[in-house]
């Protein structure tokens, strides 16, 4: 992956945090942000699921997998999402387009999105990075990732996995 630096530029709390918290016991409830693009959101749950993996200790693993693990899928649409609440100065492939769309033209220049990172090639590349290669096939007979054994709930660029 060439643009390393450009991928994690965008990564901050104010673009990854998905989740409201739900009264205990229950677990948080992931949001699925609607103002991110559909390769944005693949390459979040990649590197969740890549994170995973590459845990040293049994320890962090678990640890890992307490800020991650969620409940349910609450998808945002354009209407509930606060503009406030939107980060400013992403590359405009890390906004989802119809969202962008919705807003009106004032609210598109105080977006102030920022010229295009190639997120699609790279979260391609993300999901090629988590395919697992031999007997372990998902459902269709295709290779399944590594951390979700191929039932992430966003379909990938590449194929639908």
């Amino acid at each position: 992956m060439n643009n390393n630096s450009s991928l994690a530029a965008i990564f901050t709390k104010e673009t990854v945090s998905d989740w409201e918290d739900q009264p205990a016991p229950g677990k948080p409830k992931r949001i699925l942000c609607g103002w991110r693009s559909e390769a944005f959101n693949l390459c979040c749950s990649k590197l969740d699921e890549i994170s995973l993996t590459m845990a040293k200790t049994t320890t962090s693993m678990k640890a890992i997998h307490r800020m991650i693990d969620r409940d349910a899928i609450n998808v945002e649409t354009p209407l509930e999402i606060n503009l406030v609440s939107v980060p400013r100065k992403l590359p405009i492939d890390a906004y989802n387009p119809v969202y962008l769309e919705s807003l009106s033209t004032v609210e598109r220049e105080h977006i102030k999105a920022r010229e295009a990172i190639g997120l699609e090639r790279m979260a391609r590349e993300l999901n090629e990075m988590t395919i697992r290669r031999g007997a372990v096939l998902g459902q269709g007979g295709r290779p399944t990732s590594m951390g979700d054994q191929g039932m992430s709930p966003i379909q990938g660029p590449s194929g639908g996995s």
